[in-house]
């Protein structure tokens, strides 16, 4: 068994040598359950989450919660609520110093649901609308939907982690069904079941897919859904992947579990243990409905764009604190290829973001809160997919800028490069569309 030490100087090496400091991370940090939340299934998921991906970064957690009767269904249960939390912390950070106290004062701290000290900031949700406050305005935070709440977590994640750092943060509310802002921010359904857009081919079971899958686990999926990787987890991996935990990296001499296995427990998948270019040249006929990327090496993005698949989404992070969401529809959108291709290099990296360390200094560490976010903002999106919201409109790009300053989100419209090579007709988009779930997505466009 490594120790305490070695343990965290594998999982963090990333963070640390990119920006955290221990000096940050090892002083305490609170998360208050307030009893309304935590006597909703709703509430009690934004709790697992938000300590879930604070887990993966501060090592002494103070929770201030209520014994209540578990009702969500954690990866990591127990008799109660209180329990399921410590034991969630538990698996991610074996090392980790939490405690169950009866008020947290003087640290930062995020509450779920409104508390009474001045300057607590405090997450809730109504429907699909995100809440993240602190000011003395009552709000019940527990009349949300899954999607509003896990958006909300991950808000409170970041505020907690730029609290700690001394950094700022503005009040928002934001849709996690539309992403639109403000009072009049979408609410959404109110209950959505399981998320039924056709078979669903995934390549790439990294930190974003990570997040999709612990979404979807919570929400439920139909439909055949197919995850191609070719990687085993590793500890820094789990610094960010919200369904990767400590024993799945091989902690305590355990073997290492293989990142596809992973997503087909959480949601039913079939595991292809390959990668994207060797598994495709065995599938070549595969005609999936809908085509998720949510990996970059050995030119995946390129190989999926020359394809020409009906839909193709995605969601990534960038260095600068976002997580971004990707809609290419053959014929209407621009293709993957040129989409990334106009990003700058090195500005999509697995889940980071810009903190200060001790000399003031900015460099790139990789945040949980980024991937956890992306992953949602894909959930949401496919769940629109499913409603017929998502193929309508010209918007084909939305960023979620989790520095939490004025402005939170960003849609726009990406066309394709004069020079773009990924370009075939209208009758061949429509040929290889015909018999997907989505080819009448083209026929609305007027493509065939």
């Amino acid at each position: 068994m490594i120790s305490r030490d070695e343990f965290y100087n594998q999982r963090d090496r990333s963070t640390r040598h990119l920006g955290v400091v221990d000096d940050v991370v090892e002083r305490p940090v609170g998360v208050i359950v307030s009893s309304t939340a935590a006597d909703s299934r709703s509430g009690q998921i934004a709790g697992v989450a938000l300590v879930n991906m604070i887990a993966r970064v501060h090592r002494r957690i103070r929770l201030v919660v209520p014994p209540a009767p578990l009702i969500a269904n954690p990866h990591h249960g127990g008799t109660n609520l209180a329990d399921a939390l410590q034991n969630t912390i538990l698996a991610i950070d074996p090392f980790n110093e939490v405690s169950v106290v009866h008020s947290v004062d003087a640290i930062p701290a995020i509450s779920i649901g409104t508390h009474p000290t001045a300057g607590v900031w405090q997450i809730g949700a109504h429907g699909a609308r995100a809440i993240l406050k602190n000011d003395s305005s009552e709000f019940s935070g527990a009349d949300g939907s899954v999607l509003g709440f896990g958006l909300a977590a991950c808000l409170g994640a970041a505020a907690l982690f730029r609290q700690a750092h001394g950094l700022g943060v503005s009040a928002h509310m934001v849709s996690a069904w539309n992403f639109s802002e403000g009072p009049e921010a979408a609410i959404g359904p109110l209950e959505i079941g399981p998320l039924d857009v056709g078979d669903v081919l995934v390549v790439g079971a990294g930190a974003v897919c990570s997040a999709l899958s612990y979404w979807l686990r919570v929400l439920g999926t139909a439909g055949k859904w197919d995850v191609v990787d070719k990687d085993h987890v590793t500890l820094d991996n789990t610094n960010r992947g919200l369904g990767m935990f400590a024993g799945d990296a091989g902690w305590n001499d355990s073997t290492p579990a293989r990142k596809v296995d992973l997503i087909a427990r959480d949601i039913g998948a079939t595991p292809h243990f390959a990668w994207y270019d060797e598994w495709i040249k065995e599938h070549d006929e595969a005609r999936p409905d809908l085509v998720l990327p949510l990996a970059n090496e050995r030119a995946v993005r390129h190989l999926i764009a020359c394809r020409y698949d009906p839909i193709v989404l995605h969601a990534t992070t960038s260095q600068s604190w976002q997580a971004q969401f990707h809609r290419h529809i053959s014929g209407i959108d621009d293709c993957i290829t040129c989409r990334m291709r106009d990003l700058k290099a090195g500005a999509l990296a697995c889940s980071t973001g810009t903190v200060p360390d001790a000399d003031g200094q900015s460099r790139d560490a990789a945040l949980p809160f980024l991937s956890a976010a992306a992953g949602l903002l894909l959930t949401s999106s496919l769940y629109r997919l499913a409603a017929g919201d998502l193929t309508t409109g010209a918007l084909n790009y939305s960023c979620l800028d989790l520095s939490l300053g004025h402005r939170l989100v960003q849609s726009s419209i990406w066309n394709c490069k004069d020079t773009c090579v990924n370009r075939v007709s209208a009758l061949a988009l429509d040929r290889i569309a015909k018999g997907t779930r989505w080819s009448n997505v083209l026929s609305l466009s007027g493509l065939s």
